[in-house]
């Protein structure tokens, strides 16, 4: 009948799984055939044992289509946006992309060639450090370091600027070593920090769109910064640097109350702190 039938099925069934399972362990050449015989049946009642238990239906997968306003005000999505403003509103790549009005803003004319060079030499020298200086700070520690650095670099620039009249050639290298600093200070605390931080801080379901969308963020911030920067410049002069120092300020106290640290943390134990924070995040 079919109860005989199922059984001899079941029957034959283990009959290619004990011949599967043998071939897969290799015993002792020298242990007995009752004893290994022995073994494989019992890890194989094992797993028919644990085949057969009663499982859980699945968890259902989180909708990645949250709508585009919740998406907005999600927690990863407003501080990883928020670092990636702060970072291109810090002047440091402003300085780089309009170096000769810039030097020629703080009172230094002429060899624009080798101080550009210079500081394409500093920038590609601190670039590969900050990969290694965020793994040992933290990539909160590197924000908060950057901005702290940046504010006072860019203050030095003013005070460079405004002192230049009595020591003129110690203030224009103070004002070089300003504009380098604040270029180092970018690429070894703000550039790879804040992409790693973007990445950790989203949810697994929302993590794609979420690079997306800071992606869009930052090169739409860089582009209206590029486009003001000449016209604040020709304004106001160096006081722009003085703006510079107080965005960076505010970032320093931006970051320190609101951003994470996620390095050496799980994703989960980061979804739970910016729900403990913020609210939980709709999915």
């Amino acid at each position: 009948g079919a109860a005989t039938g199922s059984a001899e099925e079941r029957a034959l069934r283990r009959l290619e799984a004990f011949a599967a399972l043998s071939s897969l362990r290799q015993l002792a050449p020298d242990m007995p055939q009752e004893l290994q015989d022995m073994l494989l049946n019992r890890e194989l009642d094992a797993m028919c044992a644990h085949a057969e238990e009663p499982r859980e239906p699945a968890a259902p997968v989180p909708d990645a289509s949250l709508p585009l306003v919740d998406f907005v005000f999600c927690p990863a999505t407003q501080i990883s946006m928020l670092v990636l403003m702060v970072k291109q509103a810090s002047g440091a790549t402003l300085l780089s992309t309009y170096l000769v009005p810039v030097l020629a803003g703080v009172g230094i004319d002429g060899h624009y060639t080798s101080l550009g060079v210079a500081l394409a030499a500093v920038r590609a020298v601190s670039t590969p450090g900050g990969v290694v200086l965020m793994d040992i700070l933290g990539r909160r520690g590197c924000l908060l370091l950057g901005t702290l650095g940046s504010s006072g670099a860019m203050a030095a620039l003013v005070a460079a600027h405004a002192l230049q009249g009595f020591v003129p050639m110690a203030m224009k290298a103070v004002a070089f070593g300003s504009i380098a600093a604040s270029a180092a200070l970018f690429e070894l605390c703000m550039t790879s920090s804040s992409w790693t931080l973007t990445g950790e801080l989203f949810p697994q379901q929302l993590r794609q769109r979420g690079l997306a969308w800071s992606h869009v963020c930052n090169y739409a911030t860089k582009a209206v910064a590029v486009q003001i920067f000449p016209l604040a410049l020709a304004a106001g002069g160096p006081l722009v640097f003085g703006a510079f120092a107080l965005v960076n300020a505010g970032g320093f106290v931006v970051f320190y109350r609101l951003v994470p640290e996620t390095l050496g943390r799980s994703l989960e134990d980061i979804e739970a702190e910016l729900q403990i924070q913020w609210g939980p995040t709709k999915s």
